[in-house]
């Protein structure tokens, strides 16, 4: 999968000038959606089965800061699958030196989004999720 890049922009960033954590996540929001595309799960078809990975538990470790100007690449990639779940990762880094700025793993669980309630995998999202995993 195609990482994402992007340019923090001054209005990014905080008091310190550094980049808002709030921005960290909007990219890595903007990769999942990337991803869930890939997967097949967002398609724009409202005939298809409506399902979503959600978020359950998440660690976050921000190791150096992003100041205005500065180019960033986030990478993603699956960690684990289970039968109702996937472990999805995210590295944050500086493009100009390659240090890394941020990571994050989220643990998600399959959900229909008619009932909300976690459901088994389907053959074809866990292939496409095998072909992601590192």
């Amino acid at each position: 999968m195609e990482p994402f890049y992007a340019v923090v922009e001054p209005g990014q960033c905080n008091q310190l000038g550094h980049m808002k954590v709030e921005h960290y996540f909007a990219a890595v929001s903007e990769l999942t959606h990337s991803a869930m595309i890939e997967l097949g799960l967002e398609s724009g078809d409202t005939d298809q089965p409506q399902m979503s990975f959600a978020v359950v538990h998440a660690e976050t470790d921000f190791k150096a800061g992003l100041v205005a100007g500065d180019e960033f690449r986030l990478s993603f990639g699956v960690a684990s699958i289970g039968t109702k779940s996937a472990t999805f990762t995210y590295l944050m880094e500086r493009v100009a030196d390659g240090v890394v700025a941020f990571e994050t793993s989220f643990k998600t669980v399959l959900i229909g989004n008619d009932d909300g309630k976690a459901q088994e995998i389907p053959d074809d999202i866990r292939q496409a999720l095998e072909e992601l995993q590192g």
